[in-house]
C-alpha cells in the first residue's frame, strides 16, 4: 500500500476521546461523529431517528470534507446507515470499521454497503 499522509486519513469516533491527543500528534484528522454532545443535539438526534430524517446535518464538519480522504476509520458502535452515507459521499475511500472491544461482544453491523 502506498504511503499516506496523515491528512488523507480520517478517524471518526463516537466514544471516549482520551487517546485522541496521541493520534492527532501523528497528524491524523479526528472528529466526533456528531457536532457536539449537548442536550439539544442529542434531542434532535432522537427526533431525527424517530421520524426517519437524514441525520447528516447533525454530523460534524468532517462530513462536508469526506472526499478529501483515502481511508476513513470509524470506531464501533456506529450504525450501518452512517457507513452507507460515508460510502455514498466517497465511494473510492477505504472504510475501516474499528472494533475497540472484541467484536463478539458488540455484534456485527447488519446490512451491506
Amino acid at each position: 500500500m502506498q504511503d499516506l499522509r496523515g491528512n488523507e486519513i480520517l478517524i471518526i469516533y463516537n466514544s471516549v476521546s482520551y487517546f485522541l491527543p496521541e493520534i492527532q500528534k501523528k497528524g491524523y484528522s479526528t472528529h466526533r461523529l456528531y457536532q457536539n454532545g449537548g442536550i439539544i443535539n442529542r434531542g434532535l438526534r432522537k427526533i431525527f431517528k424517530k421520524l426517519n430524517f437524514n441525520e447528516s446535518p447533525l454530523y460534524g464538519n468532517w462530513f462536508k470534507k469526506l472526499r478529501n480522504y483515502k481511508i476513513i476509520i470509524v470506531f464501533a458502535p456506529v450504525e450501518i446507515d452512517v457507513l452507507k452515507k460515508i460510502n455514498t459521499q466517497n465511494p473510492q475511500a477505504k472504510i475501516v470499521y474499528w472494533y475497540w472491544n472484541p467484536a463478539y461482544r458488540i455484534g456485527r453491523p447488519s446490512g451491506t454497503l
